[in-house]
């Protein structure tokens, strides 16, 4: 169901005054970050940190994409901007397209508009730690010719530990919080855009069609259900 966002606010793609034909992919970002913030939670519990660092960074990539659809008049990246435009035009997603550099790029500069840097900081540090998770420890192998039966494979000293991974988890949630307080406070008069995403969020936990009700376990979707009702009990 589209809803209309008669927003009074100028933006470089839409105009003045435009109607944001982007809200409904900012819900499904926000409703994603929830979604991926309590599956990192359930790992970090069962001391599954490789799920839980990559659910957990994608937990803030989703809110930020989110944000991006909340707010567009806030994009100066001339790339973001046209595949902004595209989805505006064709109502195809084109998350997939908007690269992370790009994502953590908006944040930084949305610090000039009052959000705090710790969002920005903790995005980055968790593309760090994501990165780490997949791709490192990087392997050497150390070969001894004279004896074979000893060749064998050496990884290189551990960048980061299980504290980094779980100081990082733990602050998700207050990065959220932070975020979604900065979009209260944009959102226009005439349409509490966060407001209404957050009040809708419940659904991609129960729809069946929307798929997340058979792809995650029980108590991790009553958590995310939980934390949906706190964020919209602070406001």
């Amino acid at each position: 169901m589209a809803i209309n966002n008669a927003s009074n606010v100028t933006s470089p793609i839409f105009g003045e005054d435009y109607v944001n034909p982007l809200f409904n992919f900012g819900e499904v970002g926000l409703a994603k970050s929830i979604i991926f913030r309590s599956i990192a939670r359930s790992s970090l519990i069962e001391k599954d940190y490789i799920p839980a660092v990559i659910t957990g960074y994608y937990s803030l990539f989703h809110l930020a994409l989110g944000l991006i659809y909340f707010f567009p008049h806030y994009v100066h990246n001339n790339k973001i901007n046209e595949k902004l435009k595209k989805i505006a035009d064709e109502g195809t997603d084109e998350s997939g397209n908007i690269s992370h550099k790009e994502v953590l790029k908006f944040l930084k500069e949305c610090q000039n508009c009052g959000l705090p840097g710790k969002c920005y900081l903790w995005l980055k540090k968790g593309k760090n730690l994501r990165e780490y998770i997949n791709y490192a420890p990087r392997l050497r192998i150390i070969n001894d010719y004279r004896h074979l039966i000893n060749d064998y494979s050496h990884f290189n000293t551990c960048k980061y530990n299980i504290d980094d991974f779980e100081e990082f988890i733990e602050g998700c949630d207050d990065v959220i919080i932070q975020c979604i307080n900065w979009g209260f406070e944009q959102q226009p008069s005439n349409f509490a855009e966060i407001t209404i995403a957050l009040s809708r969020c419940i659904q991609f936990l129960n729809k069946p069609e929307l798929g997340y009700i058979n792809w995650i376990k029980r108590e991790t979707r009553e958590n995310a259900a939980e934390f949906i009702s706190t964020l919209q009990k602070r406001h």
